[in-house]
């Protein structure tokens, strides 16, 4: 019905003022419109469609070959023999990590793979409740990676993993290998990494500088600040400091302001209870 509805409106102007048929598939379609009692949605396109004169028939699906004939492509192509026997887990997309578009900082346990000449690796607390395990190698192979994603993984968080593109493939393959059954919904890669800002010292001077070009709202300002840094309750900590902008205060206007109650207008008792007064100074005439 929604379809219909959608191609009247589209094919208004040469539809109106004719009459044309409707065929469709969906039997329901050729009385939904006719019933005695019918509910509030098939009442509003009733009424959309009461402007046109039209007739619905039903057509069965095998005879409606034009509605869907891109679905019903016989494609005459050879099945090879070794495509039938391969083991769905070998393509499930299960099987890999998932990719993210969300930065490594959004994550509260996060892990970094970076090439160094110097093997090394830092594990921090970054902000409450949020870890970073950096990891740098010279080389990573198989048995090393196998170490970081047993060790440095939480079955109770979601972990994501920032890395070389050079390793992503073997990273992928590993997890593929010996953690896809256990690990599947908790891991994830990502390619975006954001600046923390660690002190309220930093966090505020980031504010301030992004609220003093244009002195804008708390949506804008998060925008254009998460693009580059991080830090956690950013939204709250930037409201604040743009309710507190003097600045702000003195020159803009308040968007909600406050709704007067409409008082009771007094009732006259009697003739002459109540008068209004209209004073009237007439201009003096320079013609």
């Amino acid at each position: 019905l929604l379809a219909i509805d959608w191609a009247c409106k589209y094919f208004r102007p040469y539809l109106f003022g004719r009459k044309f048929i409707l065929y469709t598939d969906h039997k329901p379609l050729t009385y939904a419109l006719n019933l005695k009692d019918p509910h509030s949605k098939l009442v509003t396109y009733k009424l959309r469609l009461e402007e046109y004169d039209y007739e619905i028939r039903h057509r069965s699906g095998k005879q409606n070959v034009v509605a869907d004939g891109l679905s019903r492509i016989n494609l005459n192509t050879e099945i090879n023999s070794s495509s039938m026997t391969a083991h769905s887990g070998d393509t499930d997309d299960s099987s890999f990590i998932q990719m993210t578009e969300l930065p490594l900082n959004f994550f509260k346990n996060q892990i970094v793979l970076k090439f160094s000449e110097h093997n090394n690796e830092t594990h921090q607390e970054i902000f409450p409740r949020t870890f970073r395990h950096t990891v740098a190698r010279l080389n990573f192979d198989e048995s090393v990676l196998v170490k970081i994603m047993r060790d440095l993984t939480d079955d109770s968080r979601i972990t994501c993993i920032f890395c070389p593109t050079q390793i992503m493939n073997l990273l992928q393959e590993v997890f593929r290998k010996y953690f896809a059954r256990t690990k599947a919904s908790k891991i994830r890669i990502t390619q975006a990494i954001l600046t923390d800002l660690i002190t309220p010292e930093e966090q505020n001077e980031i504010i301030a500088q992004t609220h003093d070009r244009a002195h804008r709202g708390e949506d804008e300002n998060h925008s254009v600040i998460i693009r580059s840094w991080y830090f956690p309750k950013m939204k709250n900590k930037i409201r604040s400091f743009v309710n507190l902008c003097e600045i702000c205060l003195e020159n803009k206007y308040e968007r909600k302001p406050y709704k007067i109650k409409l008082a009771e207008t007094p009732i006259p008792q009697k003739p002459l209870d109540i008068v209004h007064m209209d004073i009237f100074i007439s201009l003096p005439n320079f013609s």
